[in-house]
């Protein structure tokens, strides 16, 4: 599913057929992990952030192709249960939305007070599926659980691997991934399309702060 959606992403920034290909493969082969690992969050809300950031670069590549109600409340609604998987995905989201709104708005063919309401919608689209949860989680008198493991244990793992760890976790996955990213390097520095790499580069800087 991830795999398609970046061709779709890939396609909605202009880049050809084998491009996307290209794309959906590599993260394919790249998402697994040499030791061997269980599916991971990262890997269930993949497919729902990438397929809101290919509805938004639709829209950022087409400034004149004024954004609607319904490509906003579909990409609300994924972004919304990637957060409930895992609440990283907040980066992408936030990308996601400015790729949907910043073009036409900077052409003149969506109003500032649409982008405040649009915005306003976003957010509560985002947070419908965590919030219907946790009233779930509530009824059945589990509110805490819920809220441990849905905000309070990423922060205390994300402590954890702070400090010298972190540096030898962020060296051990780049050395892994090292093939991708001199790709990506080169793709940056000899693509075509100034676009697609400028938004490729937006959305590697996203998920970096994620991570």
């Amino acid at each position: 599913a991830t795999g398609w959606a970046l061709f779709c992403a890939a396609r909605a920034a202009g880049a050809g057929p084998a491009t996307g290909y290209a794309a959906a493969l590599l993260y394919a082969g790249h998402s697994l992990m040499p030791g061997g690992m269980s599916v991971n969050t990262e890997l269930l809300f993949a497919p729902f952030t990438t397929a809101a950031m290919a509805l938004a670069i639709y829209a950022a590549i087409r400034p004149d192709a004024r954004p609607g109600w319904g490509r906003l409340c579909a990409m609300g609604l994924l972004m919304g249960w990637a957060l409930l998987i895992k609440p990283v995905a907040v980066a992408e989201g936030c990308l996601a939305f400015a790729l949907l709104v910043a073009a036409p708005w900077w052409h003149g063919s969506l109003s500032l007070a649409r982008v405040l309401g649009f915005a306003v919608a976003y957010a509560l689209l985002c947070a419908l599926p965590t919030l219907g949860f946790g009233v779930i989680y509530a009824a059945m008198g589990e509110l805490d659980a819920y809220l441990d493991g849905t905000f309070y244990a990423p922060f205390r793992y994300a402590q954890g691997a702070a400090g010298g760890e972190a540096v030898w976790r962020i060296a051990g996955t780049m050395a892994t991934l090292l093939w991708p990213l001199l790709l990506a390097l080169a793709g940056v520095v000899l693509g075509r399309g100034q676009r697609l790499r400028v938004i490729g580069l937006l959305w590697f800087l996203a998920a970096t702060l994620a991570v």
